[in-house]
């Protein structure tokens, strides 16, 4: 009985944090599903945003942090898996991050919401480096950029990503000069990841990029 009462109030929980984000994101062009967002930008990116929340038959129930990310449709040249989803879910996302880093308490932050308006502006401040394909398919890591927050990061190599880029846009000369010094990089590393290296060498080889 108890463990009823617990999971009609997390999912109640979870229900008022979705509406108050939904105030928040629909304004800014996103469209909601259930407890995830999605904006479609007019260049074919896709950002993402959503509860990801424990439940509460989980150790640490009650507890959720936000996620947010970015899909780059290109990118899915490396994954093999060319399609365009009528929704994004956080696995689809090209670049992807949770905020903050630590979880929050579901039942707290429900009680006040206020809480999640910091947090929300680090998701938006966030998702604004990838409103434009220039970040990601520019000679500069955006990496770089973002890397004292360490909020989101690259699922799919930036490398990669702008090789699939490059392809996308014919570009086959850019993208095996792009490829050929992403491998050389990873195999001068102090520590290469081998197998890594030897995917993502036979995927170039099939594009035709060796």
């Amino acid at each position: 009985m108890t463990q009823s009462t617990r999971t009609t109030s997390f999912s109640e929980d979870a229900k008022t944090i979705s509406v108050f984000m939904s105030q928040r994101l629909k304004p800014l062009g996103f469209k909601k599903r259930r407890n995830g967002f999605n904006r479609r930008l007019g260049n074919g990116l896709i950002h993402q945003v959503s509860i990801f929340s424990v439940g509460a038959y989980s150790i640490d129930h009650g507890k959720f942090y936000i996620h947010a990310g970015c899909y780059v449709p290109e990118a899915e040249l490396y994954r093999r898996n060319v399609t365009e989803p009528k929704w994004v879910t956080d696995a689809l996302c090209t670049v992807r991050g949770c905020f903050p880093e630590n979880y929050l308490g579901l039942s707290k932050v429900a009680a006040n919401l206020d809480m999640l308006t910091p947090h929300i502006d680090e998701v938006l401040e966030s998702l604004a480096s990838f409103d434009s394909y220039d970040g990601i398919a520019g000679d500069t890591d955006i990496a770089d950029q973002l890397a004292p927050k360490k909020s989101l990061w690259f699922e799919t190599p930036q490398s990669i990503v702008r090789t699939c880029i490059q392809i996308a846009r014919e570009d086959a000369e850019g993208a095996s000069r792009t490829i050929q010094h992403y491998l050389a990089a990873r195999k001068a590393a102090e520590l290469p990841h081998l197998g890594h290296i030897e995917v993502v060498t036979e995927w170039a080889e099939e594009m035709g990029l060796l």
